[in-house]
Parts: C-alpha cells; structure tokens; sequence
C-alpha cells in the first residue's frame, strides 16, 4: 500500500503545474525568439520582402513588434524566476558578495559593461563599428532591391507623393525626374541609392559629408 501511495503521488506531482519549470521553458523560448527576431532587425529586414526572402513572411513592422512584445515577455520571465527563487539567490550574493568584489572576473565584467554604456552614448567602438556594419548591409541590400526602380516607383511603393521625393532631394541638393532611376541619380549626386531611399522617406542619409 505504501509503494502504491507513494507512485499516486508521484503521479500527481507529475500532474501538477510546475511554475518553475514553466518560467525556466518560458526564458528560453523567448529568448531564442528575441535573438532570432534580433538577428532580422540588425540586418536590412525591411528590404528582404521586396527580394522574396522575408522569413516567415511576415513584414519588417511584424518583426519589430514580435522583438518588442517578446523582450517585454522575457523580461517578465526573468522578474518571476527572480522572485520563484529569490531567497536562494540573496543566499547565493551575501556568500559570495565578499569574494566577487575582490576578484578580477568580477571588476573586468563590470569594466565592459560600463564601457559598453559609455560607448553607446558616444559612438565609440565596438558599438559604431557593429552600427556601420549594419549601414553597409543596408546599402547592399537597398542597391539591389531599387537599382532598377524610379523614383515614381519608390514613391508608389513607399506610398509616397512624388512631388514630396523631389521636395526632400531637392533640400539636399539632388536633382532628379520622376521616370529617372535610382541608380542614375545616385551617380550624379553621389549619395548611395541607400541615402535615397532614406531621404525620400524623410530621414537623414547615413552618408556621413
């Protein structure tokens, strides 16, 4: 009867919802779709429906607003693991609080983390440089999502008027017609179709003059 009691309550156990484990399965759900979403925005996601390749098939703006809803989603995660496991984990800083301030990995960890901070708010490397990375994908790829593209056509598709186009160019400096290719008036003007693009939905150019 014993061994029989003690099998129906392992049964049960095995039944019963377990909110650690949920929490635990829910961070890393999310955050392999935060990561996954991360890797699309970082990258010119906003041009990959125009060349057939969008994963998934959903636009840009469903990408960013899955990111945005699952890192809330992630953060709530880690907030509840905290408080399902928070007296282990104040344990677990008071022992080793003394011995974390004193050692190397400890002051390193927190060095970066501030530098990464600074580095943010004024551009430095590694931050600028994994930026502009991300500015020459976006130039490739604008390249060959509009090389054969007017500016009627990038005006129709971003449902633009074309006389707004003409308008914003034209405060660079850039003159174009509208039957005129993208790629022609990036010659003359010397601003990457990229730029163009750019400036035709009212944003600055990423060309740095």
């Amino acid at each position: 009867m014993a061994v029989l009691k003690r099998e129906k309550d392992r049964s049960a156990a095995r039944r019963a919802f377990n909110w650690r484990v949920f929490v635990v399965d829910l961070l890393l759900w999310t955050a392999f779709i935060d990561v996954l979403s991360g890797i699309f925005l970082y990258t010119p996601g906003h041009f990959a429906h125009s060349l057939h390749v969008n994963p998934l098939g959903l636009t840009f703006r469903q990408w960013a607003v899955w990111h945005t809803i699952v890192g809330f989603v992630l953060t709530f995660a880690i907030l509840y693991h905290m408080v399902l496991n928070w007296r282990p984990l104040v344990a677990y800083i008071r022992q080793r609080a003394r011995a974390l301030a004193l050692r190397s990995e400890f002051l390193w960890a927190l060095l970066i983390s501030a530098y990464l901070v600074v580095a943010t708010v004024l551009y430095w490397p590694p931050v600028s440089t994994i930026w502009d990375f991300r500015t020459t994908l976006n130039g490739v790829w604008a390249y060959q999502v509009w090389k054969d593209e007017t500016v009627a056509d990038l005006a129709k598709i971003r449902r633009l008027k074309v006389e707004q186009v003409l308008a914003r160019f034209k405060k660079y400096g850039i003159e174009a017609a509208p039957e005129e290719k993208l790629v022609e008036v990036a010659k003359r003007s010397g601003y990457p179709v990229y730029d163009l693009y750019l400036i035709a939905r009212g944003r600055e150019p990423a060309l740095r003059r």
